[in-house]
């Protein structure tokens, strides 16, 4: 333990970048765990809008008939429009 604290005083001259370190490695482990939510929330929207306008197109149904007010939002994608406005989704008015 003593050997620590010899280092302490250089430790300190970079105590900015440690700490950006630290941030850093925080964030990569948030995104790390968020990752495959928003993949699999991604995934089970193009099921969804497989099942809901590609499958009925494919058994005839006029493209005119379909109902496009439906589309299913994720829940992470519709916290990000909230927390960052709709300038993520293209076409999207706030």
């Amino acid at each position: 333990m003593k050997s620590l604290l010899t280092l302490n005083p250089m430790i300190w001259n970079y105590r900015s970048r440690l700490f950006l370190g630290v941030v850093f490695i925080l964030l990569t482990n948030v995104f790390a765990v968020w990752a495959p939510s928003m993949i699999g929330e991604g995934v089970n929207a193009l099921n969804d809008a497989n099942q809901d306008f590609l499958v009925p197109l494919d058994n005839g149904v006029p493209f005119a008939d379909l109902p496009s007010s439906q589309v299913r939002v994720p829940n992470n994608l519709q916290w990000l429009i909230e927390a960052f406005g709709s300038s993520i989704v293209p076409g999207r008015e706030a």
